[in-house]
């Protein structure tokens, strides 16, 4: 399958951070961001001074051009500044929109966006064998992504498991 252009909200770097899953997104995407997500992300170096694996991995990423810095001609207004750019950019440029927080989430995707969470993200990694079902789980069961994306995601891994005879 050929990589998607995507751009990414913070919610969802963090979340697939914490989940062990951040490795795969380079895999299946071209990463673009908007400066207000890069400053977002890099917080706690720049500001905290705290060198977090996943803001460490990011400015990484950044420095050798495996996520490329791009900004919205025209903000949208919906929520914080830095959902509000990358929403922008994936209308702008028809860009998939990587993003976990629920009402941002839900309103992007009202409008027309093609939005993806961390828990659809970790279900298409079982579903490409990237992960097996005890990973899978494992990977769902650390995500701060909405209750009803993550119960819908769980539901899907069981079916496929199941299919696969793996549970």
């Amino acid at each position: 399958m050929p990589k998607r252009n995507a751009t990414l909200d913070t919610s969802f770097w963090i979340n697939a951070s914490r989940a062990s899953i951040i490795e795969f997104l380079s895999d299946y995407f071209d990463l673009f961001v908007c400066q207000t997500v890069i400053d977002e992300v890099l917080y706690s170096i720049n500001v905290l001074r705290s060198l977090t694996e996943g803001a460490l991995l990011f400015q990484r990423w950044l420095q050798v051009g495996r996520i490329t810095q791009v900004e919205p001609r025209q903000p949208v207004d919906w929520f914080d500044l830095g959902e509000n750019h990358a929403a922008a950019l994936a209308i702008e440029r028809d860009y998939l929109l990587l993003i976990d927080d629920k009402y941002a989430y839900h309103f992007a995707k009202s409008r027309g966006v093609t939005v993806f969470s961390t828990p659809a993200f970790v279900v298409w990694l079982y579903r490409d064998q990237q992960l097996n079902y005890d990973q899978a789980r494992l990977a769902l069961g650390r995500l701060q992504a909405e209750k009803k994306l993550r119960r819908a995601a769980l539901v899907a891994l069981y079916q496929m498991a199941r299919a696969r005879g793996d549970v």
